[in-house]
């Protein structure tokens, strides 16, 4: 009775290691599965995000713990830029279904993407104040699947073209180096929401700041802080080693995969080395952009769009000197609100090459006026090395509405 008893419990545990852990539908409703995750990736690939998510979700409820849907849960969230519960969907399926090499690849895939990091940029910067030679090195490291950390270190090479007035109240030349540094942990919820904590430190200062940003269906809002970060937007903050307190709340809405828009605001405060409360400003910005593809030919497609922006920032405090007979700003900066319209334009050549150019007006309401464009190429000559070479020419409020011009080359290496 007892061996009858034992082979028995054997035959029923045999037959459940077997068994995959997920309620594995019969061929009729797989095929009805897959017909309507179909849909849902045409849905997400004409624009219609509420529609595919829709649609998920009651996939979702009728077909719990299926790997087929978590897949395309997580594609959908990783299309969005929603990494954590991207990444969240692709553990589960893979914890219900260890073997699928289709989850292996895309998980191994979508990690090599957000992965670590090494990488260093070259940025020549030329405007009506000064010439600056920026080089930074970065680098990032997994410490689990959901925190990072990374450390970034930056020097700025300024060469004033026209001479300054000092903190003191003395015209001033400058040519020198200064240097800073930032060390950010950053974690991924299962829920989709990001956080990081920063350590800033420069050349004569220290500070700290966090961010937390919480995600949706249809796009992300951004809360941040920072106190005492160092600044490099005017070259008296670069000179007199400046830094900026500030809050922020922004909104990046998702309409389509073609169409999204980013709204944000908030207060800066800024501070010199020996001027603390040079000046208080409010500040916000706008970005609405449009793309779509478009086909000369069946392999030769090309993706066209165009972008508003809005670049602003007034000044509500200004601190203003009286020395050595003339009355001065130790920052010498200007409210801006500056409106541009871009037309652009990005291409895959192939999997190592790729190219993107932009072209159009910007109008500062509160300045001067001026053509912006620029372009981007990238060169991928491995599977974890790439190489990006960029350069613009476009009128930035941080340098007092001049025309600003850029070129830059930057390399990163993942694994």
């Amino acid at each position: 009775m007892k061996i009858r008893f034992a082979l028995a419990l054997s035959s029923c545990l045999i037959a459940l290691s077997s068994h995959p852990l997920w309620a594995e539908p019969n061929d009729q409703d797989t095929s009805a599965l897959r017909l309507s995750l179909d849909k849902v990736s045409l849905y997400a690939e004409t624009g219609k995000m509420d529609q595919a998510f829709a649609l998920l979700d009651k996939l979702k409820a009728q077909y719990p713990n299926n790997p087929l849907v978590l897949q395309e849960e997580a594609d959908l969230n990783l299309r969005q830029g929603n990494r954590g519960a991207g990444f969240a969907a692709l553990n589960q399926a893979l914890t219900l279904d260890p073997g699928n090499e289709d989850i292996i690849d895309r998980q191994r895939s979508a990690m090599l993407e957000q992965g670590s990091f090494a990488a260093a940029g070259y940025l020549f910067r030329q405007s009506k104040q000064a010439n600056e030679q920026l080089t930074d090195l970065a680098g990032q490291a997994a410490l689990s699947p959901s925190i990072t950390a990374e450390l970034k270190v930056d020097d700025d090479h300024l060469h004033t073209r026209l001479p300054f007035t000092a903190v003191n109240g003395t015209a001033e030349n400058f040519s020198s180096d200064r240097q800073r540094a930032t060390a950010t942990i950053g974690k991924i919820y299962t829920s989709g929401d990001e956080s990081s904590a920063s350590l800033y430190a420069g050349n004569d200062s220290v500070g700290g700041g966090a961010s937390y940003r919480l995600w949706d269906h249809y796009g992300a809002t951004l809360l941040q802080a920072n106190v005492n970060r160092p600044d490099w937007d005017y070259v008296e903050t670069v000179v007199e080693n400046g830094t900026k307190d500030n809050i922020r709340i922004e909104r990046k809405q998702i309409f389509s995969s073609n169409w999204q828009a980013t709204l944000g605001g908030g207060y800066n405060h800024y501070n010199l080395q020996h001027d603390w409360n040079v000046a208080s400003a409010a500040a916000w910005d706008l970005n609405v952009g449009y793309n779509t593809p478009y086909a000369f030919s069946s392999d030769n497609k090309i993706t066209l769009g165009l972008d508003y922006d809005v670049s602003a920032e007034y000044f509500t405090h200004m601190d203003r000197r009286f020395a050595n007979g003339i009355d001065y700003k130790p920052l010498d900066a200007n409210s801006y609100e500056i409106h541009s319209l871009n037309a652009t334009a990005h291409k895959d050549f192939s999997s190592q090459w790729y190219a993107e150019a932009f072209g159009g007006y910007s109008i500062d309401r509160l300045g001067g006026n001026g053509p912006s464009f620029g372009g981007v190429l990238e060169y991928m000559p491995l599977t974890h090395l790439g190489a990006e070479l960029r350069a613009s020419r476009e009128i930035m409020g941080a340098r007092n509405g001049g025309e600003v011009s850029q070129v830059g080359l930057n390399l990163k290496w993942r694994w």
